[in-house]
């Protein structure tokens, strides 16, 4: 039984294949590299800063208007903390709806490569 490393172009293969990794490895880290783009792009800025003004323990009332009905109003608490070193901002509510147990979540942040915030939403009332 004969080894497939004995093979000329196996050996040659395996050669350029680990010159290619080495020199990969050995690339320089300048500014312009594409990982070290992203490592400056995800270092918390003044506009993570804004967020953090929304945190702490917060007291809510809010009026919801719907065609054809009365408004549905709504009290309770939030608890809104910065998480992963001040990038994002979590919201925990809790309260009551229109004679129900509220529960809802946020999840706010911002992305400094497209200079926007962004905000999800869930809660337990939603259908979708």
């Amino acid at each position: 039984m004969t080894s497939h490393l004995r093979h000329p172009r196996t050996v040659i293969l395996t050669v350029v294949a680990c010159w290619y990794y080495l020199n990969a490895c050995a690339q320089d880290t300048s500014a312009g590299d594409p990982m070290n783009q992203y490592i400056a792009a995800a270092k918390p800025g003044e506009a993570h800063a804004f967020l953090a003004r929304f945190e702490g323990k917060w007291k809510y009332e809010s009026t919801m208007y719907f065609s054809g009905t009365d408004p549905v109003r709504s009290t309770g608490t939030a608890n809104i903390e910065r998480i992963m070193g001040g990038r994002y901002v979590v919201a925990k509510y809790g309260g009551e709806m229109n004679g129900m147990a509220f529960e809802g979540r946020s999840l706010m942040g911002y992305d400094p490569v497209e200079s926007l915030y962004y905000s999800t939403w869930i809660d337990n009332l939603e259908l979708e």
